[in-house]
C-alpha cells in the first residue's frame, strides 16, 4: 500500500511543479473564446499568487523545511526556498477559488486536485500541515481580491 501512496503522492505534487498543470489549464481557457475573460483573471491571480507567496512571504517567515529539520530522505528531488507558505498549495487554491468563486464548470475536479496537491506535499515530507495551510490562504485571499476587483466589472457569460 506504501508503493501505490508513495506513487500516487509523487505524481501528484509533480503535476503542481512550477505551476505547469495551471499554466496549461490558463492556456486553455484562453483559447477557448467563451472562457478568455476568465483566463486572464486566472492568469492575474496566478501570477499575483506567485509574487506574494514566493518573493515575499516565504522570504519573511524564512521557515526551513521538515526533511531539513528532521533529516529525511526523500522520494522526490530536494526543493529549494522555504517551506512556509506552500507555493503548491498556494497556487492549486488559487485557480480552486478563481472556478468556485467565478461558478465555472469543473470546479469540484480543481479542488479536489487542489487539496490532493497540497496533501501530496505534507506526504513527502517538504512541507508542514501550517505551510500547506497557510499556502491554500494565501491561493484564496489572492482569489478572493481578484473576484471582488473583477466580478463586477467584466461580464463572464
Amino acid at each position: 500500500m506504501k508503493q501505490i501512496l508513495d506513487t500516487f503522492f509523487i505524481f501528484i505534487t509533480s503535476l503542481g511543479d512550477n505551476g505547469y498543470i495551471w499554466i496549461a489549464l490558463i492556456i486553455g481557457l484562453l483559447i477557448y473564446k467563451p472562457t478568455r475573460k476568465f483566463g486572464v483573471l486566472c492568469a492575474l491571480a496566478l501570477i499575483s499568487e506567485f509574487f506574494i507567496n514566493d518573493f515575499v512571504l516565504k522570504n519573511v517567515i524564512a521557515r526551513e523545511r521538515p526533511f531539513i529539520q528532521n533529516n529525511i530522505e526523500l522520494l522526490i528531488e530536494a526543493p529549494s526556498g522555504y517551506s512556509m507558505p506552500s507555493g503548491h498549495s498556494a497556487s492549486s487554491f488559487v485557480m480552486a477559488s478563481m472556478f468556485i468563486l467565478f461558478k465555472q464548470k469543473g470546479r469540484i475536479i480543481v479542488l479536489v486536485l487542489a487539496t490532493l496537491m497540497a496533501i501530496s506535499r505534507v506526504y513527502l515530507n517538504v512541507h508542514f500541515v501550517s505551510d500547506i495551510m497557510v499556502g491554500a490562504l494565501v491561493g484564496f485571499v489572492v482569489a478572493w481580491i481578484i473576484y471582488q476587483k473583477y466580478s463586477i466589472s467584466i461580464n463572464l457569460s
